[in-house]
Parts: structure tokens; C-alpha cells; sequence
């Protein structure tokens, strides 16, 4: 759908744009917590090899929580966004 309303944004003016806009938000932020996600898993493989390597797990630890946060206030994010985008209205978007 994000990818639609943006293609078809700017020949239907300014309510299809700021639709485009919220659409964009909702999957960039989801996207970032997936990245985070993906992290999280990284630095947890490197802190349960580390002791293997002589290194110390702590750097990986604080890392590995400072994701977890990030990824709960990316989550927040699009659900504010995803209430504007599911809110916002497309009819501009039919035939007439």
C-alpha cells in the first residue's frame, strides 16, 4: 500500500501525500526495530562467544540492552502512525 500511495501521491494532491507520508512512517519505523532486532541477535552470538575469545561480555551486554530500548521506542513510534495512516482517508484515490 506505501508503495501505491506514493506513486500515485503527487497526482492527487496534498491529503494523498500526507497519506503517503504516514504510510512511509509506519514502515520505516518498523523497519528500524527489525534492524534492532537483528542486533540484538548479533551481540547476543558475540557475547555468548566472547568468553571463548578471552573478551569481556560486557560492551556486548550494554549494547545488546541499548537495542532493546531503541526497539521499544521505535514500536511506540508507528502505532501513532499507523493510527494516522489507517485513519487517513484514500477516497481521493478512486475514479471518479
Amino acid at each position: 500500500m506505501r508503495y501505491f500511495v506514493e506513486a500515485v501521491a503527487d497526482a492527487f494532491g496534498a491529503r494523498a501525500r500526507v497519506a503517503a507520508a504516514d504510510r512511509t512512517q509506519v514502515t520505516e519505523s518498523l523497519g528500524a526495530a527489525q534492524d534492532t532486532a537483528i542486533g540484538c541477535d548479533e551481540l547476543g552470538e558475540a557475547t555468548a562467544t566472547a568468553p571463548n575469545n578471552d573478551e569481556p561480555t560486557g560492551t556486548y551486554l550494554h549494547l545488546q540492552a541499548s537495542q532493546r530500548r531503541k526497539r521499544k521506542r521505535l514500536l511506540a513510534a508507528p502505532s501513532a502512525a499507523l493510527d494516522a495512516a489507517l485513519a487517513g482517508d484514500l477516497s481521493q484515490l478512486r475514479e471518479p
